[in-house]
Formats: structure tokens, C-alpha cells, sequence
């Protein structure tokens, strides 16, 4: 074990990134997209009969449609996920119908990463909870974020907390102006949770 996932079992503060459940765990991607899943199952994967990637492809398509319009929970935390990953996720988000709680915790999106996710949580009409925190947001990710919060229709928890530092203290200070103008513009949170934020 390393230092840090022993520091998990020690007691104190940890990062859940170095439990050792969380090392063990193979990376899970973001869903993807039935259209990038018909040209991967085209170009990329090879079937013995090439029709069948017609056959996967809606078949995929059939099942992504069928959970995309129903489900209303999605939990990403600590998949040591980053930029990449925000922006395949902020194309998927607004499939989600019905999507009332998302958690992408514990994860370095970074402040590049909040900037891609801010223009999907906005199309999310029906979120009412975002687990942000320890995602490494700054004060550019963090603004970027305050904005689609602060005017979101029903939005009502936010947990924000551990995205400034003390390796970038000068973030400090904007995002904590940006996460205030998005609690003095919004009619619906109810929960922000801004802990260990160095504001």
C-alpha cells in the first residue's frame, strides 16, 4: 500500500481516490453516445458477419433510449475521470430526461472540465442535485458552474466543496464571489455545501 491509501484506514482526512476499493476498480467510462457507438462499432470493432454491427448498433441504440428517457440518478464518483471524460459527459448529459441527481465527485475535471459540464447542467431542466466536489474546479470551473446554478429552474443541492486548494489560494477568492452571485440569483437551492474551499 502507499502511504496515501494508508492514511484511509488511519483515520483523518483522506482523498477517496486512494482507497484501496478505489485503485482495485476498473475505470468506467461515460455512457456513450448511440451515434459514437454505431461509428466505434464501424470502424473500430470487427465482426466475423459485418451486418451484425447494424445489429448491435440498434440494439444499443434501442437500450440507451429506453434508460436515457428514464432514469433519474447518475453516480460517477472517484473514476479518475478529467477533461476528457467532462466533455464526452456534457454531450451525454442532455439525454437524460429525467435526470434529478448526478455526482461526479472525486474526480480531476479541472477548471477546463467545469467550463464543458456548465452548458449541459443548464440543459438538465429536471436536476434538483450536483455533487461537485473535489473535482478540482478553480475559480474559471467554478464561475463557469456558479452560472448554470444560479439560474437553474429547480436546482436545489450543491456540493461544491474541496475545488480550491492550497496549491492555487488565488482561486480562492473568485470562486467563492462566483458561487455567492449564484446564490443571491437563484430562486431554488436550498443545500451548498463550499467546505475546505481556502475561500
Amino acid at each position: 500500500l502507499t502511504a496515501e491509501s494508508r492514511a484511509c484506514y488511519s483515520g483523518g482526512y483522506f482523498k477517496p481516490a486512494n482507497r484501496l476499493d478505489t485503485v482495485c476498480a476498473a475505470k468506467r467510462t461515460v455512457p456513450l453516445l448511440p451515434e459514437a457507438a454505431d461509428k466505434l462499432l464501424h470502424t473500430v470493432k470487427a465482426f466475423t458477419v459485418p451486418a451484425d454491427a447494424d445489429v448491435v448498433s440498434r440494439v444499443y441504440r434501442g437500450f440507451f433510449e429506453d434508460v436515457a428517457t428514464t432514469v433519474e440518478r447518475l453516480d460517477f464518483p472517484t473514476l479518475s475521470w478529467g477533461l476528457s471524460e467532462a466533455k464526452s459527459l456534457a454531450q451525454t448529459l442532455p439525454r437524460f430526461l429525467q435526470l434529478s441527481s448526478l455526482d461526479v465527485s472525486h474526480n480531476d475535471l479541472g477548471a477546463e472540465g467545469g467550463v464543458a459540464l456548465a452548458p449541459a447542467l443548464t440543459a438538465c431542466t429536471r436536476l434538483r442535485s450536483l455533487n461537485l466536489a473535489e473535482c478540482n474546479l478553480g475559480a474559471l470551473g467554478g464561475a463557469a458552474i456558479a452560472g448554470a446554478v444560479g439560474t437553474h429552474p429547480v436546482l436545489t443541492s450543491l456540493d461544491v466543496s474541496l475545488n480550491v486548494n492550497d496549491e492555487c489560494l488565488a482561486d480562492g477568492s473568485p470562486f467563492g464571489v462566483a458561487i455567492a452571485a449564484a446564490l443571491c440569483q437563484s430562486t431554488s437551492l436550498r443545500s451548498v455545501n463550499l467546505s475546505s474551499n481556502c475561500l
